[in-house]
């Protein structure tokens, strides 16, 4: 997802928290990373779509996932400050 974001200059950051939620409701140890990449692609790749067709995500941005519950996720963008 992040190799795909690249071309537009948005940088993904996915927080400990959301990475714990992603493996809790997608891994499957008979079936590898497949479950964990298909969830990924269903659930952050179609809100971060939605963002950008609603120019809620810009290039230059940065998106970060996190999840404060444990079930959900929030996403948040910021400008890219490059130091």
């Amino acid at each position: 997802l992040q190799k795909r974001l690249e071309d537009r200059h948005i940088l993904l950051r996915i927080t400990d928290r959301a990475a714990q939620v992603v493996v809790q409701e997608s891994y499957e140890p008979i079936y590898g990373a497949r479950p964990v990449k298909r969830y990924v692609e269903k659930v952050f790749g179609t809100q971060i779509g939605r963002m950008i067709l609603k120019n809620q995500l810009l290039p230059k941005s940065v998106m970060t996932i996190d999840s404060l519950d444990g079930k959900s996720f929030r996403f948040e963008t910021e400008d890219w400050v490059q130091t």
